[in-house]
């Protein structure tokens, strides 16, 4: 009963203290909020524009869909100039006027021609590594976005073919009326001159979409994109039609420059031209219907986010923002405590009373944990208030992660001061403390990205459970991983074991 009694001495000492600071108190729960607050308000999120300056080298053999254009790639990608001096756009470059400088090889076309992919050369100038892998990211797209036009123009060049392919097959069945009427009529040799026009017309339109087969299928290949599979087979299907039809009207030809014409052979190739010609024109009208956008980026996508929370910057900080400023506040109350008891003499006067190191800490232990619990639950009411950050979990199991942060935070704070000598030697270690919990915790910075020989000091960390937890139980209403809550737990006994066999010999020896 009486250590009872001396552990509630002295955390109703400890909690007085602190009340007796009304200021220092607005200042631990005002003070965190308003930097969330002010940095929800602040930050949008959103990337910068990359501006580019493209250098097109003098004489470059650029074919007519780069040299004929206007260069724009939307408002992330301004272009700020086009120019052939690879010196000047460096220059700008490196004084920050631009981000990016993109340089054209000079063998563009016979390089495409070759059947070789264009290296478009990509200059940036970044310190910042966040910036750097944006501007990467941003600037292949540049380079996808061209491909994409490119395939672009050459399906509206196909669908321009089978442009041609329709004419074609609407000129040719007339003139085969006009033919059925001459070798009616007898005029044979009308009807061979109409016909060799015919077949010199099929051969024409036959090599046209060879032309522009073979430029699709090449250009796809070495640009790495995909036309519409369906489309490309039905122009190619479209040449072999037209193939099979200039053979139908050599057939007639032989059948009307022979010796004795033969009518029924003449009548039934005649039949089977026209048949040839009907389907030539629903291919190029199926051909024409579809957009060239379609043809070269036949799927798309949609995006659905099933999670109940909707993300936003603010929303998904404030629980790491949260366990940062409880894990701080914690040290900084435990760290400031045993150093300040000996450099005023109050170990002496301890160690004439009947109270034990394990008592003084206790009494300390449970006073910062229900003082740093009651701020933390006040910052969470103003969270969930203000900013409108929900909490999808069970609020015990949050108050239990809350608590269990603290405890072991406490044990690091309650360690730093058994070792520290002076009060300023307390706060630069909880600074130190601070920083590694800011680039260790996955605060910023998931773990993930870290090596592995780092990661003992992410663990050390009381703040990298909660962050994890904080966010399951809050944001995906989801249970936190069971060993995270164990760590948590273990930290606060073994640190805090620690701290007391310290100031244990610490008393002893005052």
């Amino acid at each position: 009963m009486k250590r009872l009694r001396r552990i509630t001495a002295f955390l109703a000492k400890e909690v007085l203290d602190v009340m007796r600071q009304p200021r220092l108190v607005l200042v631990l729960i005002l003070g965190p909020f308003l930097i969330l607050l002010l940095f929800g308000l602040g930050f949008t999120g959103k990337q910068a524009p990359v501006p580019v300056i493209l250098v097109i080298p003098e004489g470059a053999q650029l074919p007519p869909d780069l040299a004929n254009r206007t260069w724009n790639f939307g408002p992330d990608f301004p272009v700020r100039g086009v120019t052939s001096d690879e010196q000047w756009a460096r220059s700008e470059l490196a004084t920050g006027t631009v981000e990016v400088v993109a340089i054209l090889p000079h063998e563009t076309y016979s390089t495409l021609l070759a059947g070789r992919q264009i290296t478009i050369r990509l200059l940036i100038n970044a310190i910042d590594p966040v910036r750097r892998d944006y501007v990467t990211f941003v600037a292949n797209f540049f380079v996808t976005d061209l491909n994409k036009q490119l395939v672009r123009r050459v399906a509206e060049e196909g669908q321009r073919a089978t442009e041609r392919l329709r004419d074609f097959s609407s000129e040719s069945l007339d003139d085969l009326i006009l033919l059925a009427d001459e070798v009616e009529g007898g005029r044979f040799e009308q009807a061979v001159r109409r016909l060799e026009g015919l077949i010199n017309d099929t051969t024409y339109t036959a090599g046209t979409l060879e032309s522009t087969d073979s430029l699709l299928t090449g250009l796809i290949a070495t640009l790495g994109l995909q036309l519409a599979p369906d489309e490309l087979a039905r122009l190619q299907e479209a040449r072999q039609r037209v193939l099979a039809l200039r053979g139908d009207l050599e057939s007639l030809k032989e059948a009307l420059v022979a010796p004795a014409p033969d009518i029924e052979r003449y009548r039934r190739q005649l039949e089977q031209a026209r048949d040839t010609l009907h389907d030539l024109e629903g291919m190029a009208a199926l051909f024409r219907q579809i957009p060239p956008d379609v043809l070269i980026a036949p799927l798309s996508s949609t995006t659905e986010n099933i999670s109940r929370f909707n993300p936003t910057y603010v929303g998904f900080y404030a629980p790491s923002v949260l366990a940062l400023l409880i894990q701080h506040i914690a040290i900084t109350f435990a760290a400031l405590s045993l150093v300040r008891d000996r450099l005023q003499g109050v170990n002496e006067l301890f160690q004439v009373s009947p109270v034990s190191p394990a008592e003084v800490l206790t009494g300390k232990f449970l006073s910062y944990l229900l003082l740093t619990l009651a701020l933390g639950l006040v910052l969470t009411l103003l969270i969930l208030r203000l900013l409108k950050v929900p909490l999808y979990g069970d609020p015990l199991l949050f108050v239990l992660v809350l608590g269990l942060e603290i405890a072991a935070a406490l044990g690091w704070g309650f360690l730093i001061s058994a070792v520290s000598q002076r009060e300023s030697q307390a706060v630069q270690l909880s600074m130190i403390v601070l920083l590694a919990a800011v680039f260790f915790s996955g605060f910023f910075l998931n773990l993930s990205g870290l090596r592995r020989e780092v990661l003992p000091i992410s663990y050390a960390l009381p703040v990298t459970y909660a962050i994890a937890s904080l966010q399951q139980i809050m944001l995906a209403g989801r249970l936190p991983v069971a060993w995270h809550l164990a760590a948590l737990g273990g930290l606060a006994l073994l640190l805090t074991l620690l701290a007391w066999l310290i100031y244990r010999r610490q008393f002893r020896l005052a």
